[in-house]
């Protein structure tokens, strides 16, 4: 039997060491999640800093890379407009010129005439009054000349001679007598009194037809250089880049630096230094000399990249990188940078989540810590009072108690390993929708890339300049692009559950669905037939969803006429039928490439099944449509084949039951 005191004891112990257990294990555990956590945050914050960082560098490579595009192709393509441009000057004036000769010839003198066609291209000029005529005979005689050489007037100028020594006259001669137009390339002076200094120019000169004259025009390829640089430095200008990042240029003057090594043309953050003369021994604010150092890579590379503080267009500073390359066709300086406290704000940003995740932790720690310890000292106090009872009695009783408390203490580990494994679900299911936002914010960014090559269409657009049609798919592909954005987060919405209904026109989202695929189709020669029996039809539900699955189900016929013509030509269509029907209305989409196969129709909404190549097709459209169309706005999506091809019906109840159409 045990005595009194040593049942004391006992007691005591029994209260003291569950609890003493309690904090110690707690203390172990919250600390090692905390470390854990910590340290998860610290590589999670370097991993941030790392990718952006390479990803802004990525960008700024891209944002040079496009201008220096647009700079060769801006200056391959001078000539071309020179080219036509004084061509059509020509065609004109020739134009004129003829007309009036066969309007007076047997009305007036060979003088009269003269003068009338004199009066008439003489008045005519171009490029702010650079740009004339001149009218000269076979014998050089010239009769018509721009204002700044009238002196040539009455003059024979057949041993007038460019700088490489070819007689200009004599080849302008010999041009329109074999060839009765023609482009000529020499050089020519800007002014008499300065014959000495020539310039480079193109020519073209045409056979009137009449009293042995041609006449002609020419344009100085130095002064189109000029317009170009200046076109793009106000295209330039005006581009907008998204938080502090901007394009800056420099019109380089001298690669070995000085007080004067460069002007500033383009600087959106510092407008005050656009047209003055930059120094190389300029210090930032914390007194580095940058550009010198910018000045020693481009010489030694032909680019560089610099770190230096400078100025924000929001007025406060930080420190910047940036990327300067060196253009020797314009011998321009090109540069974009970014900041680092973009990403700073980032990082403090995750610092004081990870502040908030650790005080979480560590007030969950005590808090669970206390409630345990609490209940585990009443239950210990109960149990030792028992226990005294028990042994007071009989000790066989205490060894049956004690047997009775261990089992009771496997079922509640039992219980909490059980509960752990629902938390760990619960979780598993969390991240799973946080990868979805994921995934919708990094599809954005090749998004953003195909934005860029937007740029390029712009450019091609430049050559052919009466040709509206890029600039409508510049437009088209741009709202596109858009509506692909608001799709993604209309999915991710979707799985989410946070999404509103609402009441819309059936017709509505057929034209938005409509309007977004037809430059496709007409690309194709698609023809695409609407048939709208009556589209007043109200419907409930998500709209932009409904639009989604409508794109599916075209994207889908369209992607069978294609399949088809690989090996068969023929008319193709696609036809959409909008039918009002009891209490809802249906949506016919139908197309003529032969149908889908029966042994697969019965698959072809199930999720990943598709019949394209992988890179075409994941299988996933049609099995999302459905799950728009029947889950979650209560209505339904079948399939069928008629004797030209596959037919979707998508039936959806009006949202006025007694109402069906709008009059």
């Amino acid at each position: 039997m045990l005595l009194k005191e040593d049942i004391k004891d006992y007691s005591k112990w029994i209260v003291s060491l569950p609890i003493l257990f309690i904090f110690i294990t707690a203390f172990i555990i919250g600390g090692l999640n905390i470390y854990n956590l910590n340290l998860h945050h610290n590589n999670e914050i370097k991993k941030i800093k790392s990718n952006y960082i390479e990803k802004q560098k990525e960008l700024l490579l891209k944002n040079i890379d496009l201008l220096n595009v647009r700079i060769d192709f801006s200056k391959k393509q001078m000539d071309k407009y020179i080219k036509l441009r004084i061509k059509q000057r020509v065609g004109v004036a020739h134009t004129i010129a003829n007309s009036l000769y066969n309007k007076y010839k047997n009305e007036k003198t060979e003088n009269e005439i003269k003068e009338i066609i004199f009066t008439a291209l003489n008045k005519i000029s171009w490029r702010e009054g650079k740009s004339y005529f001149w009218v000269i005979d076979y014998k050089g005689i010239e009769h018509i000349a721009p204002p700044k050489y009238k002196e040539y007037i009455g003059e024979n100028l057949l041993q007038l001679q460019d700088s490489n020594g070819s007689f200009i006259i004599q080849d302008e001669i010999n041009l329109v007598k074999n060839k009765k137009e023609g482009y000529l390339y020499n050089t020519f002076t800007k002014s008499i009194k300065d014959s000495k200094k020539q310039f480079k120019q193109i020519s073209y000169v045409k056979d009137l037809g009449f009293y042995d004259w041609y006449i002609g025009t020419a344009e100085f390829r130095d002064e189109n250089i000029k317009e170009a640089k200046q076109n793009l430095i106000n295209k330039i200008t005006n581009i907008n880049f998204t938080g502090n990042s901007y394009m800056f240029i420099l019109d380089l003057i001298d690669i070995n630096g000085g007080d004067k090594f460069a002007k500033m043309l383009v600087n959106k953050n510092r407008p005050n230094l656009i047209g003055k003369y930059l120094s190389d021994s300029y210090k930032d604010i914390k007194g580095k000399e940058f550009r010198k150092e910018v000045l020693e890579q481009i010489r030694k590379k032909g680019f560089a990249w610099v770190e230096y503080h400078y100025k924000k267009p929001d007025g406060t500073s930080g420190n910047k990188l940036s990327y300067f390359y060196l253009n020797k066709k314009f011998n321009w300086i090109i540069a974009n940078g970014f900041y680092y406290d973009d990403i700073n704000k980032i990082i403090e940003e995750k610092k004081l989540q990870k502040q908030h995740e650790i005080k979480r932790e560590f007030i969950t720690i005590i808090l669970v810590t206390l409630i345990l310890a609490s209940i585990l000292s009443i239950f210990s106090v109960l149990l030792s009072k028992k226990i005294q009872v028990i042994m007071n009695t009989h000790s066989k009783e205490l060894e049956e108690l004690n047997n009775t408390l261990e089992e009771r203490i496997n079922k509640e580990i039992a219980k909490n390993t059980k509960k752990d494994l629902m938390i760990f679900r619960q979780s598993k299911m969390a991240t799973m929708g946080e990868m979805i936002g994921n995934i919708a914010h990094q599809w954005r960014q090749p998004l953003n890339s195909i934005g860029a090559i937007m740029m390029k269409l712009e450019m091609i657009n430049e050559i052919e300049y009466e040709n509206k049609t890029i600039d409508k798919i510049v437009v088209d592909t741009n709202n596109s692009l858009q509506y692909m954005s608001k799709t993604i987060d209309d999915f991710r919405n979707f799985f989410t559950g946070n999404k509103e209904k609402e009441n819309f026109y059936a017709h509505e989202v057929i034209n938005e669905a409509v309007s977004i695929i037809k430059v496709q189709l007409d690309d194709l020669n698609i023809n695409l037939h609407l048939i709208d029996r009556d589209g007043y039809v109200k419907i409930y539900g998500h709209k932009n969803e409904l639009i989604q699955v409508l794109l599916n189900l075209l994207n889908n016929a369209k992607d069978a006429i294609i399949a088809k013509s690989k090996t068969k030509k023929y008319k193709s269509k696609i036809t959409v039928i909008i039918d009002d029907v009891d209490y809802g209305v249906r949506i016919i989409i139908k197309d003529n490439a032969g149908g889908i196969p029966e042994y697969i129709n019965d698959k072809i909404f199930e999720p990943y099944f598709t019949t394209k190549f992988k890179s075409k097709g994941t299988g996933i459209g049609l099995y999302m449509s459905k799950m728009i169309v029947e889950k979650d706005m209560d209505g339904s999506l079948t399939v069928d084949n008629d004797n030209e091809g596959a037919v979707f019906t998508v039936f959806l109840h009006s949202s006025e039951p007694n109402k069906c159409f709008i009059k």
